[in-house]
């Protein structure tokens, strides 16, 4: 009663004092008996209802309760407001709860509910000994698609995304949206859908079929990371962490599949530990060096251009190429010394290859966000041009899709002298990332490198890659191709009109007396 509203519940009250001079009403709400049960009691009756009592020895025995019969039909009308009022209660509950825990855009079960639920399965599990099966999952360049057709489609999109989810693990697990493009699944005990692999296994499947939104066809696929309860976490936090990492391990392999928690991973942790401490020495000894992957025109064959890909030549380790340790020289700032090193090696090989009449070729190096962002960038790369006698037309800059979205001014300034010098700008790794057609239009891009997640599942897996090259020529940009390693791919990049591309298909990164072997031929 305290719950209903207060205006209705003022004016209940007032009647039910009137009528309680001539019925013993609070003998009726004592009784403990519900509304509904009552209300029966008294449409049967003209005087008087039994209902049970209880004494102070906890004895039940029954009791009459007298009925006036000038009030009878004031105290049925109290009570049945009385009884819609506790519905209305409890559905009002239930509205809050669903709003509590569900997704609005789904119908989902949301974040919270999807932590707590762990937490307790976790705290339930340590005395039942029963296992618990975890797994994030995230949507493979679903940001694009939303900067792309907009976010009410990227919405409509999510809702069918969830549906087929939702379908392929059933009515017996736990299906949440963490937010975004991230859904997580929850099995525990022996489900009937079969462990969490055949489950990853089926939506992997599910995802196959394209999904239709107006006129758009759309292929979506997914990145998932598995963890088990107990195997690997004894906690709800940990095993939220370490199915996170397969994600993400999952996503490093290509994409478009899934991955089991494996010890390995945190052996890689300390593996990139190992990397931090030893970068200014590596630099000191000269264990960097650089191959050169070449770009071929598509319809020609010729090379017109070749990539400056780092290495290091790890004592211990071996070759290790860039994606082991890039990331976490921009974490330790040795990127600015590492960055110049790779620009300087780049002019200094340029020159050699000119002064042995090699024919021209361009150098693409790719250049991090954090060096745009250091004041003295844009004249170091002039000091570098002028010191190796290098013309900027030599010189090609990749910068990422996603560093375009910082918005730093450093970066937009740099971008624009740079371009202002007459070196070529190129998008790399375009469709990763946010970048929106002003950024495009603003800085006047020569070309837009398509990532080679986009490129591996051709001819199949179509419809995103051909937006983008539609896109790019739109533009008026040159739309170059990564990671080509079939005919096939080949053939429909040409026909779809991409003008360069790389890849092994072509050839694997060379060193330098190997460059200036097919140069030569």
């Amino acid at each position: 009663m305290r719950a209903m509203n207060p205006r209705s519940m003022s004016e209940i009250n007032s009647r039910i004092k009137i009528l309680q001079i001539k019925t013993d009403l609070l003998s009726l709400f004592a009784s403990g008996e519900s509304l509904s049960t009552i209300l029966r009691a008294i449409e049967k009756t003209k005087r008087a209802i039994t209902l049970p009592h209880k004494r102070r020895n906890s004895l039940l025995s029954s009791r009459q309760v007298k009925i006036n019969q000038d009030e009878q039909q004031e105290i049925k009308q109290i009570l049945r407001e009385l009884k819609a009022c506790a519905i209305k209660r409890n559905e009002d509950k239930k509205n809050l709860l669903a709003l509590v825990y569900h997704d609005s855009l789904t119908g989902l079960r949301n974040r919270r509910y999807f932590k707590e639920k762990l937490t307790t399965l976790v705290q339930k599990q340590h005395k039942q000994d029963l296992k618990i099966e975890l797994m994030f999952i995230d949507l493979d360049h679903f940001k694009w698609i939303n900067d792309s057709l907009g976010h009410e489609a990227g919405d409509r999109l999510l809702i069918q995304i969830a549906r087929r989810i939702h379908a392929c693990v059933g009515p017996y697990g736990t299906v949440a949206r963490l937010g975004g493009d991230e859904f997580t699944v929850i099995l525990e005990g022996n489900h009937p859908s079969g462990p969490m692999v055949d489950v990853a296994e089926r939506i992997i499947e599910a995802f196959k079929e394209p999904v239709w939104l107006d006129k758009h066809e759309i292929r979506v696929t997914m990145s998932a990371g598995i963890s088990v309860f107990p195997d690997h976490g004894l906690t709800a936090s940990m095993l939220m962490k370490r199915a996170d990492k397969a994600m993400y391990h999952a996503k490093q392999e290509g994409r478009n599949q899934f991955a089991m928690y494996q010890s390995t991973f945190d052996e890689g942790e300390y593996k990139r530990f190992l990397f931090k401490s030893q970068f200014v020495k590596a630099l000191a000894d000269r264990q960097f060096y650089l191959d050169y992957q070449p770009r071929v025109e598509l319809d020609s064959g010729e090379i017109q251009s070749l990539e400056a890909l780092v290495r290091w030549n790890h004592p211990d380790q071996g070759i290790v190429g860039p994606m082991e340790f890039i990331t976490l020289a921009e974490e330790t700032g040795f990127i600015m010394p590492l960055g110049e090193w790779v620009f300087q090696e780049a002019c200094r090989q340029i020159k050699e290859w000119q002064q042995k009449d090699l024919p021209p070729v361009r150098v693409a190096i790719n250049v991090s966000p954090k060096q745009f962002l250091q004041p003295s960038f844009v004249n170091k790369i002039k000091e570098i041009l002028r010191v190796n006698d290098i013309k900027p037309s030599c010189i090609e800059i990749e910068i990422t899709e996603s560093a375009l979205m910082k918005d730093e001014p450093h970066i937009i300034d740099a971008l624009k002298v740079i371009k202002g010098m007459g070196i070529s700008l190129s998008i790399d790794d375009f469709g990763t990332g946010y970048s929106s057609l002003q950024y495009l239009k603003t800085f006047k891009f020569d070309a837009l490198k398509i990532d080679r997640s986009f490129i591996k599942d051709l001819p199949q897996d179509k419809a995103l890659t051909k937006m983008i090259i539609s896109l790019a020529r739109k533009l008026k940009l040159k739309v170059i191709a990564e990671g080509v390693e079939t005919h096939e791919q080949h053939t429909w990049l040409l026909n779809s009109g991409c003008h360069q591309a790389q890849g092994y298909l072509y050839s694997k990164p060379l060193g330098a007396s190997d460059v200036e072997y097919i140069l030569n031929e």
